[in-house]
């Protein structure tokens, strides 16, 4: 999961790179001026943000359902109270 965090953070930042400056442009004159590179590239890194934070969403899912061994785990633990123990 660190390397699908390290990922996204890295498609990111071309992202917003391009897609910034051709959405100002867009705006600013038409749709048209922007070129076909930009679309696709722009189209590419967002469905990589979109499979990667969909990816990082179902791990995390996927830990709470399923508890690593090593980890303890909390939910069989009493839960303290503030009266003392009547069990």
């Amino acid at each position: 999961m660190k390397e699908l965090l390290l990922f996204r953070m890295f498609v990111l930042f071309p992202f917003i790179g391009i897609a910034g400056p051709d959405m100002a442009n867009a705006l600013r004159t038409s749709f048209a001026s922007v070129p076909a590179e930009h679309i696709i590239v722009d189209t590419t890194l967002a469905l990589c943000l979109i499979i990667c934070s969909a990816g990082i969403w179902f791990f995390e899912v996927m830990e709470l359902k399923i508890p690593r061994k090593n980890k303890q785990d909390y939910r069989s633990q009493p839960i303290p109270t503030l009266v003392g123990n009547e069990a």
